[in-house]
Parts: structure tokens; C-alpha cells; sequence
């Protein structure tokens, strides 16, 4: 069983507005000199979509875009959505099969996305930006979490 310590755990950020800011990283180096990834969100799920925030918007429009980018990558894409929680879908949204409130959203975000993306947790989101950037130091952080 592996502990994960403060001193070597990523962090995602959300700031206050707009919520999303196109999955930027930034690094910082903890205490003992390790290098942190620091992500914001590449998307912000809410109920509107708005021409002067192109990464927002209803379930329907973020899978679109999710969708988009993945196709248009070909290869493993990291990013994350935060969700405007308190935004009532029920008049900007489509997806009827939920209630258009709380979590459910994210569920019909999900449900429409392509089967070729997965989706994953924010902790490991964040191992895999460390992975894909700084291979070496992670694979040198995870021997040293196991020991």
C-alpha cells in the first residue's frame, strides 16, 4: 500500500473567472526540490454557452468539443472540465434522460463522448501530466512512494 504525501501530490487549480483556462501547467518545485504540476481546466461545463468563453458551455457543446479535439489529435489528449455545480441544465441542455442538476450533467457529458475517450479522476489525471512531462522524476517519485 503506497502513502501519498502533501510534498508530491499535483494540484489542480480552479480560479474564481472564467473557471476554465485551456488546461495550462505550470510547475513549481515543493520543498525538496521535486517539480509540482499545477493545471488549470481546459473546459467548464455550465449551463450557457457563450460566444466569449469558447471552452464553456452545456453538456452537448463540451462533449463536442472533447470529442473534436481527440479526433483531431489522434493520440492520448489530457484534460479536465470543471463543473458550474449550481447551474440548472434544464433550459440550455437537450440531455433529457437526467435530471438537468447536481452531478447529472457530468453523467450526460460523459454518455456523450466518443467510446474512444475515457474518462479518469483528477488525481490520476494529474500522474499521467507528470508522466507524459517529467517521466523521469515520476518514475523516481514512484519508487520512492512504494519503498
Amino acid at each position: 500500500m503506497s502513502v501519498l504525501t502533501p510534498d508530491v501530490v499535483p494540484i489542480p487549480v480552479d480560479q474564481y473567472f472564467p473557471y476554465e483556462q485551456g488546461g495550462k501547467i505550470f510547475w513549481f518545485k515543493n520543498l525538496n526540490g521535486i517539480e509540482m504540476p499545477v493545471s488549470t481546466a481546459t473546459y467548464s461545463l455550465w449551463n450557457e454557452v457563450n460566444p466569449l468563453r469558447p471552452n464553456c458551455g452545456t453538456p452537448e457543446y463540451i462533449s463536442s468539443l472533447i470529442n473534436r479535439k481527440v479526433v483531431t489529435n489522434k493520440k492520448n489528449t489530457l484534460s479536465w472540465t470543471v463543473v458550474h455545480s449550481w447551474s440548472d441544465f434544464g433550459k440550455s441542455s437537450k440531455v433529457t434522460k437526467y435530471p438537468a442538476i447536481g452531478v447529472n450533467p457530468v453523467r450526460a457529458t460523459e454518455n456523450l463522448l466518443s467510446d474512444d475517450i475515457k474518462t479518469i479522476s483528477i488525481n490520476e489525471l494529474l500522474w499521467r501530466v507528470r508522466m507524459k512531462y517529467k517521466p523521469e522524476q515520476t518514475k523516481k517519485m514512484i519508487k520512492m512512494i512504494e519503498d
